[in-house]
């Protein structure tokens, strides 16, 4: 392993700022929703509400392209190779055709390079449903704009772009809470490896440098044991 954590950034923070403005945008289609269905008489929201609708869905672009750029510059610094280069992060979201695709890809990368060790390489589904559902919506929204349209058919166009727009940030609320998630597991786990791997090298080295003054240090010449010395007694014989 040649990289390390240190760049690494937490990605719950931005992961909750996106879940924050999702979970407003999902509140505002609920009241647009719950006032066409219950007020048979009203054919549209009140008018400050289209502009609150605008401001949330700005909010939600920057956060979420703020939040793309977080998980995916992340990837280098857990080990992992990105297929693209992370500029994509931010332009793929917001170019043709790639707008359309490329989002969804790269969160769906993020989830797979972020998987934990032993589990299969599966991709989360909800990610493309999610990117679907935000594309869906503004497209009910412009057939409503043509001239054929009756007055009844284009509150019914409204209607099924707030239910619409609302399942989108339930599932975007549920993909960006989980792809944070995993991806803060995932460096947890890869600064445990390191740490193991750190371990392993300075006992390694250690031991090296411990063979190295072994080898250095010179050879005592061998010394003979050294018999003790016996004192000899001779014996007092009388003479004859």
């Amino acid at each position: 392993m040649t990289n390390s954590p240190s760049r690494y950034r937490d990605p719950r923070p931005a992961s909750l700022a996106t879940i924050a403005v999702l979970g407003a945008g999902a509140l505002a289609d609920a009241f647009g929703l719950c006032y066409l269905a219950l007020s048979p008489s009203a054919q549209l929201v009140p008018v400050p509400f289209p502009m609150l609708h605008i401001l949330l869905r700005i909010a939600t672009v920057v956060v979420c392209l703020h939040w793309f750029d977080r998980i995916y510059g992340n990837l280098p610094e857990l080990n992992r190779q990105p297929e693209h280069q992370r500029i994509w992060a931010v332009l793929g979201a917001i170019i043709p055709p790639f707008c359309f695709f490329r989002p969804a890809q790269i969160v769906d990368e993020v989830w797979r390079d972020c998987k934990p060790a032993g589990e299969e390489d599966e991709g989360l589904p909800l990610i493309w449903v999610w990117w679907a559902l935000l594309w869906l919506a503004p497209a009910i929204a412009l057939l409503s704009r043509t001239s054929a349209v009756t007055l009844a058919t284009f509150t019914w166009h409204v209607k099924s772009a707030y239910a619409i727009n609302l399942a989108g940030a339930i599932a975007g609320i549920i993909v960006v809470r989980a792809v944070g998630e995993r991806q803060s597991h995932a460096a947890n786990e890869f600064r445990r490896m390191k740490a193991a791997a750190a371990v392993v090298e300075a006992r390694t080295r250690r031991m090296e440098l411990l063979a190295t003054a072994a080898a250095m240090q010179p050879a005592q010449p061998r010394v003979p044991p050294v018999s003790p010395t016996v004192p000899l007694v001779q014996a007092n014989v009388p003479a004859v």
